[in-house]
């Protein structure tokens, strides 16, 4: 798959596009909703995302009243520098 950077997000565009998508699917079909909120990875998978195994996915069904924050590990040398 072919995929360009988009500047500001640090999300590839193809997989933009693709999520757009998965997010259109839910308001069509509510089953295909309940699906994806139960079993993320092997759904995203099947509409054609690639989601990397060490990937942890949370689908969080109400936006508007949520906050997601991705904490990274401290880096090696944090705190040993001058």
């Amino acid at each position: 798959m072919t995929q360009s950077r988009e500047h500001g997000t640090g999300l590839f565009e193809t997989e933009e596009k693709q999520f757009a998508k998965v997010i259109a699917k839910t308001w069509k079909d509510g089953g295909f909703r309940s699906r994806l909120i139960a079993n993320p990875r092997q759904v995203l998978q099947e509409e054609g995302l690639s989601i990397p195994a060490d990937l942890n996915v949370t689908i969080t069904p109400d936006a508007k009243t949520a906050l997601a924050l991705g904490l990274p590990d401290k880096p090696p040398g944090f705190g040993k520098l001058p």
